[in-house]
């Protein structure tokens, strides 16, 4: 869909190759998802509803190119799924703790939730009626096929 063409991962795409641990990817992450949540609530600036929806959806995008289950495996993508995958390998190597892709995610998805919510909330669009909005979706669970 032509949303996932402005998916925030600037800068782990683009950037210098500084993602060196498990850390350092989340960090990237959670930036990118702060930026997307401010796109889509300026974009979205009249429509709050909307906003949240697209929001569930990038969510969703996000988990599907994370957990590795992008029908559209294009090489960006690709890219980020293998840096998480090298990063989980490093904290194995290091700490002797065994994680997948699909593990990280379940782990760390309220926070890349959060940072979207956060992103929103900076550009003053998000009405403050919204706190239920901390519950975080679980369009992610919905198979990619079904939401596009």
């Amino acid at each position: 869909p032509p949303r996932r063409r402005q998916l925030c991962f600037t800068h782990m795409i683009k950037g210098p190759p500084r993602i060196q641990n498990i850390d350092q990817f989340k960090n990237e992450l959670l930036k990118g998802a702060v930026m997307e949540g401010k796109r889509l609530g300026e974009y979205y600036k009249n429509n709050s509803e909307k906003a949240i929806e697209a929001m569930t959806y990038s969510f969703a995008d996000y988990a599907d190119i994370i957990k590795g289950n992008d029908m559209i495996d294009t090489i960006p993508f690709k890219d980020i799924k293998r840096k998480l995958e090298q990063v989980l390998e490093q904290e194995e190597k290091s700490n002797n703790v065994l994680n997948t892709a699909e593990q990280w995610w379940k782990k760390n998805r309220k926070h890349l939730w959060n940072a979207m919510l956060c992103g929103y909330k900076k550009t003053g669009y998000m009405p403050d009626a919204y706190v239920h909005l901390c519950i975080v979706p679980d369009t992610d669970e919905t198979p990619q096929f079904l939401r596009w």
